[in-house]
């Protein structure tokens, strides 16, 4: 993800019925994984909302698993947890009601 306001994830609009949302990376090759960044953007210009929930996994084979030791929100901005080596990870996330909030940046943290 880039940051740019016009590529941003959006949530849907609010009176949806569903506000569950998933997004996803993945590699060519394993990557040790610690943490992730996420930044938020409200359309309407508001102060942005973080979402209710956000659940971090990764894949495991074919499987998706929830990281292990997680610590942070994110309305904080970071979150850290065990290391992990996988080829993706995903982020589910319950978007707040009557929000214009999009996703606008995605960053994971690696170890070399």
């Amino acid at each position: 993800m880039d940051g740019d306001e016009k590529t941003a994830m959006r949530f849907p609009a609010a009176g949806r019925r569903s506000r569950a949302h998933w997004a996803e990376m993945r590699f060519e090759e394993a990557r040790r994984i610690v943490s992730c960044d996420l930044a938020w953007i409200e359309n309407t210009g508001a102060s942005p909302l973080a979402p209710e929930r956000v659940k971090v996994q990764y894949r495991d084979g074919e499987e998706w698993k929830e990281v292990r030791g997680r610590q942070g929100e994110a309305a904080a901005g970071r979150i850290t947890f065990e290391g992990v080596e996988t080829t993706g990870l995903r982020i589910e996330f319950e978007a707040p009601a009557r929000s214009g909030s999009a996703l606008a940046e995605w960053r994971t943290g690696q170890v070399q």
